[in-house]
């Protein structure tokens, strides 16, 4: 059962991420115009930095949903199918994050982004709270199916989001 303290805590950090994002914000307010690309040093390292902060932060939060919500699946009783698209969809969160992390274009950081980034992770964070409601599936008249559906539609966000912030990445080498 999810304690109220596991709930608070992956609520507090998305709301983490969205305060790293304010001060991205406000960095990028206090530079000239916003235009990352006249910062210089230290600056432009910290916006880099905390972009990539928020990035890892909302990446780790997503998994401890996935944990979670594969906890439920096993006490209700979920085969070995959803199991699998556990397994899937964490290979996916790594990948997808990991990609974004390490292609992520530091000419590109900018409020536009900062923007997008909010949104995509509000999305994000309100698909990986259903895995969440996995608890109790056993209850339900097809947990496996219900289970399946819940993973299936964190991984085509994923998917979504991925494409989203292929403007902000370095070209694949």
């Amino acid at each position: 059962m999810l304690e109220p303290t596991d709930a608070l805590l992956i609520a507090n950090t998305f709301l983490e991420v969205y305060s790293l994002l304010k001060d991205i914000g406000l960095f990028l307010k206090s530079s000239k115009r916003g235009e990352l690309k006249k910062l210089f040093g230290s600056k432009k390292e910290t916006i880099e930095r905390k972009f990539k902060e928020a990035l890892m932060v909302t990446k780790n939060t997503i998994e401890s949903c996935i944990w979670y919500g594969k906890g439920y699946a096993l006490a209700g009783k979920c085969g070995s199918k959803v199991d699998r698209n556990f397994h899937y969809l964490m290979g996916r969160v790594i990948n997808v994050f990991n990609n974004i992390h390490l292609r992520l274009d530091p000419e590109k950081l900018d409020d536009r982004l900062k923007e997008h980034l909010l949104g995509q992770i509000k999305i994000l964070e309100k698909y990986a709270n259903h895995l969440l409601e996995i608890q109790g599936i056993s209850n339900h008249t097809n947990p496996e199916e219900e289970a399946i559906k819940i993973i299936e539609d964190l991984i085509g966000r994923l998917r979504d989001f991925e494409t989203s912030m292929e403007p902000y990445l370095k070209p694949q080498s």
